[in-house]
């Protein structure tokens, strides 16, 4: 017996010293993950809209500018796929047809749900309207990664929600 609660206090000792470590690390990383994040996010605008000159902050999304005239809008927007959320940003024309689909963060399963991040299968938003922002059922819609229905849905999902944001 006395053997036994030996075992428990070293386990439980171990288990202390881990959860405080990560706790540490968290506490120091996730400053820089959001910064590299927001800068990302910041040069994805740019990208999207090389033509701008004036980017103006809305609660929810950005509103890009030529010549005092509104010619875009880029969103940030997350939705839950197989195994983690997938962070995205989303440009819309003036129009709110879809410029560009562009995925931040994904933990989604390599070779599976990781090719959400293709230029292949985020290609397919380019140009669309909301309505057509579906994964395919018959000739219309988007062509949702083979073996990754889920993670592939999420983004229809995220691209859904990035568009109301908007509205």
């Amino acid at each position: 017996m006395n053997e036994n609660i030996k075992i428990v206090f070293v386990f439980s000792g171990i288990v202390l010293i881990s959860t405080i470590l990560l706790t540490f690390i968290h506490q120091k990383t996730a400053p820089i993950i959001s910064k590299n994040l927001m800068n990302k996010l910041e040069s994805s605008s740019n990208g999207m809209f090389p033509e701008s000159d004036f980017v103006k902050d809305m609660k929810d999304y950005k509103e890009l500018y030529l010549k005092n005239e509104v010619i875009g809008y880029v969103v940030e927007s997350s939705s839950y796929g197989y195994s983690s959320d997938i962070n995205l940003i989303v440009g819309f024309n003036k129009d709110k047809t879809i410029r560009e689909v562009i995925v931040l963060e994904q933990q989604e399963t390599p070779g599976l749900g990781g090719e959400i991040t293709s230029e292949k299968f985020l290609f397919q938003f380019k140009d669309k309207k909301i309505d057509d922002i579906n994964l395919k059922q018959n000739s219309n819609g988007i062509d949702g990664v083979t073996g990754a229905t889920v993670s592939s849905n999420a983004v229809v999902v995220a691209v859904r929600a990035a568009y109301e944001k908007i509205q």
